[in-house]
């Protein structure tokens, strides 16, 4: 999955979050296209590579409590879409 199907797929599922999106030319994969979201007390960032690697965090800002840290090589792609789908439901509660 990629930002565009991010965007596509997963936006309308995160409704009562604030989004703030960023690009970053050269680095350590790549390029990189970020998303910020927030809310419902948590903070989370996905990560898309231009090299195929994606990160995703997610913080408990109440708790500290970190409830995602991954980064999935490009190998691994057939995973994003699932991992993304478990983000959105741990950042707004809903069931998996």
């Amino acid at each position: 999955m990629s930002m565009v199907g991010f965007k596509e797929d997963l936006l309308a599922s995160l409704k009562g979050c604030e989004f703030e999106l960023s690009n970053f030319k050269n680095g350590d994969f790549g390029d990189l296209q970020r998303v910020e979201v927030q809310g419902f007390n948590k903070l989370g960032t996905v990560e898309f590579w231009s090299l195929g690697w994606v990160g995703i965090d997610l913080v408990d800002c109440v708790s500290g409590t970190q409830e995602m840290s991954l980064l999935l090589s490009p190998d691994q792609r057939d995973l994003v879409g699932g991992e993304l789908r478990r983000f959105a439901a741990l950042m707004t509660g809903a069931k998996i």
